[in-house]
């Protein structure tokens, strides 16, 4: 089993009503694009001082993601949640869909040297962890530590077994192509909500602001290719190549660590800390969050990253 985090103490969160809006919580973060040598990356940067550490949201997401991390994450790193290649403002060309995670560890490597660092800290949520699994196996000199949420969904475990998950995932493909082929605040609305554990938790502003970045046609399009709309296919796990294999992973070399939320949906936390095992990695869970801890128990979240990175 892997071995479990453990805090100095324990958290207390506060109330999420007590949350500002998204603009509030990133009051005094600067919104920029970084031009690298061959694409341009839009980051929300916070801090100056402390050691690099990168945040990549998951599928169809934007750096908005971790508007509720930013802040009290900059007293320990200099943090830059970003738009992955092909989503938000980022740039978008050559999409190539069964190569897409290649494609998104380019754009990370590209930012990187952009920055000007030799390698960094990262975290990843969803589609943003499963890249992170590409980039440790390929570039892992790059990487001095890894936060991995809620990712490993494209690699087949070597066993059975797991327990069912509170709640599924079927229906993510539905929700994501109305979402991006209709951009209305209820479409987006049942989107966002399905990340959370209980649907109060997802605010009106984030889905203001997911309408915003949905409804611009350069973002449209590109979302309509990563969700294989215009494939005449389903979107799912079948539409990616992995150029690595399970035992690929007994070798991981970046010291990391895997969160997962109890609420989950598909994969409860037996699953995560199932992988957290192969890799050799630390394990978190999260009690009564569902995909986007960060989001529904950001005080708990942020004091976890930063006890992980800086022991």
């Amino acid at each position: 089993m892997a071995r479990h985090l453990q805090l100095k103490e324990p958290v207390t969160e506060r109330p999420l009503e007590e949350w500002g809006t998204i603009a509030a919580e990133l009051a005094g973060c600067q919104v920029r694009f970084v031009d690298g040598e061959r694409w341009r990356h839009r980051v929300i940067e916070a801090g100056s001082d402390g050691p690099p550490l990168l945040m990549y949201h998951g599928i169809g997401g934007h750096a908005e993601t971790f508007a509720r991390n930013l802040r009290a994450l900059s007293e320990h790193f200099h943090v830059y949640a970003v738009d992955a290649r092909f989503h938000g403002f980022s740039s978008k060309d050559d999409l190539d869909v069964p190569r897409m995670y290649d494609q998104l560890a380019d754009g990370v490597i590209d930012l990187i040297d952009a920055l000007g660092y030799r390698s960094v800290f990262y975290e990843g949520e969803s589609m943003g962890a499963q890249l992170g699994v590409n980039l440790a196996l390929h570039h892992p000199e790059r990487f001095d530590r890894m936060v991995l949420n809620a990712g490993f969904y494209l690699n087949r475990p070597d066993r059975e077994g797991f327990a069912p998950a509170t709640r599924g995932a079927s229906n993510l493909g539905q929700l994501s192509a109305l979402a991006v082929t209709e951009p209305t605040t209820e479409n987006l609305g049942n989107r966002l909500r399905w990340l959370v554990s209980r649907p109060d938790r997802m605010t009106d502003d984030m889905v203001s602001v997911r309408r915003r970045i949905y409804s611009d046609p350069e973002v449209n399009r590109s979302l309509r290719g990563i969700f294989n709309l215009d494939g005449g296919g389903t979107f799912g796990p079948h539409l990616y190549e992995l150029p690595y294999t399970h035992d690929d992973l007994k070798s991981w070399r970046p010291e990391t660590l895997v969160v997962w939320g109890e609420h989950n949906p598909g994969h409860g936390p037996d699953y995560g800390e199932y992988w957290a095992d192969v890799i050799g990695a630390d394990f978190y869970p999260f009690a009564d969050a569902g995909h986007w801890p960060q989001w529904e128990k950001p005080d708990e979240f942020n004091a976890v990253l930063t006890r992980f990175l800086t022991r």
